[in-house]
């Protein structure tokens, strides 16, 4: 590790990113899909560890003092606080927090690609990061068609599933952002991946450009 390229490269990144949009941007989700690194191995990973999210944060704020929220955004196979990622995640916040780790906020992606996320533990989940004291928005929220397909009105289920997903939010009294991830369900990534189940409907306004009961 000695002579190591990669911290120059991160803060060289994240200074032409700051420098080029520097007035124009409120919100940055610095570090993105960090615990998936964790498993993938990525090189910021493999040659700084868990540090890259510390050195990244910094020299946003470095760049940034003040200007932009600086987000840490994450995407999570659940929300039980007994999960080791989420154990291991709660506890890097709340040393980040005591260190003053330059963070503002704390971002939670919706896809519910397989299966429908738990909402009351994610109410758990996103209350405790409250308690630690940072703000949290959810982000990159979708859930497609085919997860309602036993409710006896699949469009007003996945419609009160998003509310119960937003008010989890909303509830902690300190939810900055709700993001879907998509427009309308004409224009949406799950049908060029998920091909075998078009149309899969994930959003909150139909292919025609109307406003489905989710709106």
């Amino acid at each position: 590790k000695l002579n190591n390229p990669i911290p120059g490269r991160v803060a060289e990144h994240i200074s032409s990113v700051a420098t080029h949009f520097k007035g124009r941007v409120d919100v940055w989700d610095v570090v993105n899909e960090h615990l998936s690194s964790r498993i993938d191995e990525n090189i910021f990973y493999t040659t700084l560890g868990d540090d890259y999210v510390r050195l990244a944060l910094e020299t946003a704020s470095k760049f940034l003092p003040g200007e932009t929220r600086l987000v840490w955004n994450e995407a999570l196979a659940n929300f039980r606080l007994d999960d080791p990622t989420i154990t291991w995640w709660l506890d890097t916040l709340r040393t980040y927090k005591e260190e003053s780790v330059p963070i503002d906020g704390i971002g939670v992606q919706g896809h519910n690609i397989d299966k429908r996320h738990n909402v009351s533990d994610l109410a758990v989940f996103l209350q405790e990061v409250v308690n630690i004291g940072y703000d949290v928005e959810l982000t990159e929220i979708d859930a497609p068609i085919k997860l309602f397909s036993n409710e006896a009105d699949p469009f007003m289920a996945q419609g009160e599933f998003f509310k119960d997903y937003a008010n989890a939010c909303l509830k902690t009294g300190r939810c900055k952002e709700i993001t879907f991830w998509g427009l309308d369900d004409n224009h949406t990534w799950y049908d060029g991946l998920f091909t075998e189940t078009k149309p899969n409907l994930p959003l909150l306004i139909d292919e025609e450009g109307y406003m489905k009961p989710a709106w």
